[in-house]
């Protein structure tokens, strides 16, 4: 319990609607070394993400994602 993964992804888009914004990230591929090692441990993945807050990522940019058991 309370173990995490951290994986890194890029922010590929943001849609700006008029009550929030959708983020979608994808895992990181071979762009740089680190990226290269992120790859072997997490070679796919898509994140979706609607905010009521605009500005919160940026297109282009790469992102730590660290997931956490929450344990109940």
């Amino acid at each position: 319990m309370g173990e995490k993964t951290r994986a890194k992804f890029r922010c590929v888009s943001e849609k700006r609607f008029a009550t929030d914004s959708e983020y979608e990230f994808q895992a990181v591929i071979a762009d740089s070394e680190e990226n290269k090692e992120f790859f072997t441990a997490t070679p796919a993945g898509t994140i979706k993400l609607s905010l009521v807050r605009s500005g919160a990522f940026i297109p282009g940019q790469e992102y730590f994602i660290d997931f956490t058991e929450a344990g109940f």
